[in-house]
């Protein structure tokens, strides 16, 4: 891997039509959300050659580094892992998750043509770096033109959960224990729903995948709100400190104050865990999803409480 760092990072993999209202400038920028001296997310508007259409365009993000400075491919890609991990939350959708998300890193070059761009400006003026990361420019355009029909309300609702990412590292590192815990169990709410949020629904998931989907809703809860311990009676000032109203009514079907829901599954967390390697009950599908819910809505209601230093 190239040792190489860049202004710029172009992530392929995901794109929004921008055909009924073009970007002005062929660019947004999120100046008020995303810190000057951390990177930020930008979206960029492409234009097709093989359109006749001029109003024709879509919008693809672009991951800029912090002022005066450049990043590295590992760093981008980071960076480029929030956006993978908060559009599977914001969704709380499993098919939301896309794994072949790749970055272009955008030369000094390309970087002084204004947008709109043509994929053809990447081809002609990024060569280098599309043999670096893409081997042949043939799977570079393929990767280019793949298309996930993303809304591009998408894209601007996921921005200052991205800005808090960078920002805030408690936030960051929950967000991705609630995406590994979506993905670990491989079946979302909408699987559940079909089935009138049953109590009893259940599918095929191992035992292992059940426990670390489990398990991660816990750690991404306790990355915000820290560790809960054992006296229940202070859960409630557990989620107060961090903004969340412990009464608040939380579930599908069936709705409960969200600190006595909190305290079910960590009872069964350590219920299980009491067992180690022995013979235990096996979480049901319901179960976990109904967590995750609840650790979901932990993460995203929470007050920072995390202090930002400068570098």
């Amino acid at each position: 891997m190239s040792n190489r760092r860049f202004k710029a990072f172009l992530l392929l993999g995901v794109k929004t039509d921008l055909s009924m209202k073009p970007i002005p400038g062929g660019r947004i920028t999120f100046v008020s959300l995303f810190s000057k001296d951390r990177p930020r997310y930008d979206i960029l508007q492409f234009k097709d050659k093989k359109f006749d259409d001029i109003n024709r365009c879509q919008g693809m993000l672009e991951i800029v580094a912090p002022q005066n400075k450049n990043l590295s491919l590992l760093e981008a890609m980071d960076i480029g892992h929030f956006y993978q991990a908060i559009r599977t939350i914001y969704y709380f959708c499993i098919i939301k998750n896309y794994e072949d998300y790749s970055l272009l890193p955008l030369n000094s070059r390309i970087l002084q043509i204004s947008p709109p761009w043509f994929m053809e400006n990447l081809v002609d003026i990024c060569t280098k770096e599309i043999k670096d990361n893409y081997m042949k420019t043939e799977i570079f355009k393929n990767t280019f033109n793949s298309y996930t029909g993303e809304p591009r309300e998408g894209f601007e609702h996921c921005m200052p959960l991205l800005a808090r990412c960078i920002d805030d590292k408690n936030f960051g590192l929950a967000s991705t224990y609630i995406y590994r815990s979506i993905i670990d169990l491989g079946l979302d709410v909408c699987d559940w729903r079909e089935q009138g949020y049953g109590r009893n629904y259940d599918e095929f998931a191992s035992d292992s995948a059940r426990e670390s989907a489990f398990q991660n809703a816990c750690k991404a809860m306790e990355a915000i709100c820290g560790d809960f311990g054992s006296k229940k009676k202070t859960y409630g000032n557990r989620l107060g400190n961090v903004g969340i109203d412990p009464t608040e009514l939380c579930g599908y079907k069936e709705k409960e104050p969200l600190f006595k829901k909190v305290s079910r599954y960590l009872a069964l967390r350590d219920k299980l865990s009491a067992h180690g390697s022995g013979r235990k009950r096996r979480l049901k599908i319901s179960e976990i999803i109904d967590f995750q819910e609840a650790a979901r809505y932990i993460v995203l209601n929470s007050r920072s409480t995390y202090k930002l230093t400068k570098k």
